[in-house]
């Protein structure tokens, strides 16, 4: 997975990456 900051922690869920 990715590792994203607070505001696309979301992202990093979805395992893709951060926008």
């Amino acid at each position: 997975f990715v590792l994203c900051w607070f505001p696309f922690f979301f992202s990093y869920s979805l395992g893709a990456i951060c926008p």
